[in-house]
């Protein structure tokens, strides 16, 4: 048998030894250019040839290049088009959380703390940046003087298109650490970040104990004890463990997010202040977490008794009312000339103010293909379902009685090419988001949905919906404010902008459709964001090119 040897260059960088090989490829230190040492992560032969892992390869290391580098190891540089592809990281010079809990045993009280904080502000980052990790697990969190380092974040969901090169009883993931809606996936139920809050939950009782919380003989066992077994916690107590319950519950909806997560974390008490005593880059990581992802300072955590084991949940409940997913802070990017950015709806970056915004007054582009101030059925059409309606009083109002989409109409005809989508937009209830579909043909369509605290990508084909991205906002959008949401289609692009602030540049890796698509709008319900029924107003839709 010929075995290859390995290469002494990947791309622009020397490969200086082999770190170690997993399920995605081989792992080389190197040095770039300019002598710095990085992680090159090499993909096998098998998924390299697959051309479908490729194109989903270079959309997930786009999206892990915006993870903001808070307890992660930064993504550097990929080039999926190299013979085989490659990934380039931060190298972080520290052992695993696996190989020191096999090596020295369950962690210090303060350690095992600081681990939890770590983790959880790792995934705060990750998850605003619209990236679910999918493979959390103590091999992919290192450990470092410093901060814990989470990798691999992200990098799993490109395997997922290369199902022929894992055997039939594999999954992309390590059981132990998966949640059960990973082995009871509905066709079309798209994967959410509450699969990486209960890793954490594994990860930090695994820490905390030795041992997996639903370790089994095999992994058949494994994944039935992770589906109808409570976990076995013994040997953690206090708040750490309360929350670590809460992360493991078996329902998605009842766990706590992760930016929850790190607040909870941060005023749990004595546990929490030895380790950011201990370790102070991992208090100016969290707490700058925290300011990212809120637009305020945190306060300063207050050492109090914990009183949560049983409230938990209704705290989460209450802090989910309020924190939601937490918004992210891009640079501003200005829209193309020709945008109508000259919309007087109040920016996005006004200070916040409790009373309602003024509607927004637009003056329509001259060149526009469809100008419709939405205040009559002119062209698009007022309809009900009995519960859910498109009405017109002055503006177009829908309402939304479930979760998910409902759609007012289209504008009849298909855009083709570049075109810019725009329409001026008012949340009037908690969880109601503004929606709308483009490039809508066979055999689907995308679909953007503006809620309070994110713009939300999704992809609908049939009956399925599949997520492919969530872009939060630096702001959340209070009820009763206008803001000019637009759609900028360019190629195989879309830009996303809240007034004149870039919110999101996504690829769209379903394709366009040849002869372009028609463009719908409506309302969602989102539930995590409030009770239905779910309202929106929309005025001045205006589509260009």
């Amino acid at each position: 048998m010929t075995i290859n040897p390995d290469p002494h260059r990947i791309g622009d960088y020397r490969v200086l030894r082999r770190l170690g090989a997993g399920g995605m490829g081989t792992v080389y230190l190197a040095e770039d250019v300019h002598g710095r040492l990085v992680a090159v992560k090499v993909v096998r032969p098998a998924l390299a040839s697959d051309e479908a892992f490729r194109r989903r390869f270079r959309t997930e290391v786009q999206r892990a290049r915006q993870v903001p580098p808070f307890c992660t190891a930064e993504v550097l540089d990929a080039d999926p088009d190299h013979q085989p592809p490659y990934l380039v990281i931060e190298y972080v010079d520290g052992p695993s959380l696996a190989d020191v809990v096999r090596d020295r045993g369950p962690l210090t009280h303060a350690n095992l703390h600081g681990v939890a904080i770590g983790v959880a502000t790792a995934l705060t980052a990750i998850h605003a940046a619209g990236v679910i990790h999918r493979d959390l697990k103590p091999a992919n969190v290192l450990l470092p003087p410093g901060t814990p380092k989470v990798i691999d974040f992200g990098i799993a969901r490109a395997m997922d298109a290369s199902t022929q090169h894992t055997l039939a009883d594999q999954m992309v993931g390590t059981v132990a650490y998966m949640a059960p809606e990973r082995f009871q996936s509905v066709p079309g139920e798209p994967l959410t970040v509450a699969a990486d809050i209960f890793a954490w939950g594994a990860v930090v009782a695994y820490a905390g104990t030795g041992r997996s919380p639903f370790g089994g003989a095999t992994p058949l066992e494994t994944a039935t004890r992770i589906m109808t077994e409570p976990p076995d916690l013994t040997g953690l107590d206090g708040p750490l463990r309360d929350l670590v319950e809460a992360a493991l519950q078996k329902r998605a909806a009842d766990r706590p997010d992760a930016r929850q997560l790190l607040d909870l974390l941060l005023s749990a008490g004595v546990g929490a202040e030895s380790a950011m005593v201990a370790q102070p880059a991992l208090r100016e990581a969290a707490q700058e977490a925290q300011t990212t992802f809120t637009g305020r300072r945190p306060a300063r955590p207050r050492r109090r008794r914990w009183a949560l084991a049983a409230g938990l949940t209704a705290v989460v409940a209450m802090a989910a009312l309020g924190l939601a997913l937490r918004p992210r802070h891009d640079t501003p990017a200005s829209l193309p000339p020709s945008s109508p950015s000259s919309s007087s709806s109040p920016s996005s970056s006004s200070s916040p103010s409790t009373s309602p915004s003024p509607r927004a007054s637009f003056r329509f582009a001259p060149d526009a293909d469809v100008a419709d101030p939405l205040t009559g059925p002119e062209v698009i059409r007022a309809n009900s379902d009995g519960s859910s309606s498109c009405r017109y009083d002055g503006e177009l109002t829908v309402t939304v009685d479930r979760d998910g989409v409902y759609e007012c109409g289209s504008t009849g005809r298909d855009h083709t090419g570049d075109h810019r989508i725009s329409v001026d937009a008012e949340l009037r209830t908690a969880g109601g988001c503004a929606s709308i579909k483009f490039l809508s043909a066979e055999p689907g369509s995308y679909g953007v949905n503006v809620c309070a605290h994110a713009y939300i990508v999704n992809w609908y084909e049939g009956d399925s919906v599949e997520q492919l991205g969530i872009y939060l906002l630096p702001e959340r959008i209070r009820l009763h404010e206008t803001h000019r949401v637009t759609v900028d289609v360019r190629g195989r692009t879309a830009a996303f902008y809240r007034d004149a602030d870039e919110i999101a540049v996504v690829d769209l890796e379903k394709g366009v459709p040849p002869g372009g698509g028609t463009v719908w709008i409506g309302g969602h319900g989102d539930p995590a964001g409030g009770p239905a029924p779910y309202r929106v107003a929309l005025r001045n839709l205006e589509i260009i090119g």
